[in-house]
């Protein structure tokens, strides 16, 4: 699927493939599947018709390439493993909707990143994708931190299974052990970052207001702490002094400060 291009329209960011052919019965089917189904990791296509050439629009807004994200930040061990294990639940997921895991379009041009994981195209309208793995396996290994020890074994493990010849699920299996479950979300350093080329910026903004709000629940247990402190000093001088009405005046402020720390945490 070389034939693909980005395109920033109104309503987002999308990934397009041009002159698709009519599909086949079994084409159609899988298009229907996968639009009918949200299956998770595989960005969905929309078929567009215009002046009688056909095009299939897959939506990235908010993602960047897996090829861009390298390019700022070596993959590593981490990395590779939310990649293989994103790819071996896939491999397992879709014979369940009658999809054939050879359509899967390998290539860190065409694998997506965002806050929920790998996403992957799903190839219509092409010929199956058997050449494309190895050579994504080698390409893989220019991608990675060659500083990170597992991120070389893992990446170089994976070349070398795939030159072999084996099914992308065994090899996958062998490189990092059995994953039923779909990948949790992904780590900090794999969300958007500055440098970082983000279809939109919607990705950024989200993860610079993220990180503001976690900072603001850092702050609120120091703050409660000092107003605690203040209140208790005040109420043991009333006390003393012999103030009954200060005193309740500072146990009435008391039970506001903790409504309201109480609502902000």
């Amino acid at each position: 699927m070389e034939n693909m291009d980005i395109r920033r329209q109104p309503d987002g960011c999308y990934l397009v493939v041009e002159e698709v052919p009519d599909f086949d019965t079994q084409e159609e089917f899988s298009f229907r599947m996968l639009t009918e189904n949200r299956i998770e990791g595989l960005l969905e296509p929309k078929l567009q018709i215009f002046n009688g050439e056909r095009s299939l629009y897959y939506e990235i807004t908010g993602m960047q390439s897996l090829e861009n994200y390298a390019s700022v930040h070596s993959l590593s061990a981490e990395d590779l493993r939310s990649l293989f294990g994103r790819l071996l639940w896939l491999t397992r997921q879709l014979p369940d909707y009658f999809l054939d895991v050879m359509n899967l379009v390998l290539s860190p041009k065409h694998i997506y990143l965002s806050e929920e994981g790998f996403f992957f195209c799903y190839g219509l309208g092409e010929r199956k994708e058997e050449r494309r793995r190895e050579a994504f396996a080698g390409e893989l290994i220019g991608l990675i931190d060659h500083e990170d020890e597992m991120a070389v074994v893992y990446a170089y493990q994976f070349y070398q299974l795939m030159q072999s010849g084996g099914e992308l699920s065994d090899v996958l299996q062998k490189v990092v052990g059995s994953r039923d479950q779909a990948p949790e979300e992904e780590t900090d350093r794999q969300r958007s970052e500055p440098g970082q080329e983000v279809c939109m910026e919607t990705g950024e903004e989200k993860t610079g207001e993220k990180k503001q709000q976690r900072q603001k629940k850092r702050d609120l247990p120091g703050t409660l702490l000092f107003f605690l402190v203040f209140l208790v000093g005040v109420a043991l001088l009333a006390v003393r002094e012999e103030i009954p009405g200060l005193v309740f005046t500072f146990s009435g402020a008391g039970g506001i400060f903790f409504t309201f720390f109480a609502g902000k945490g």
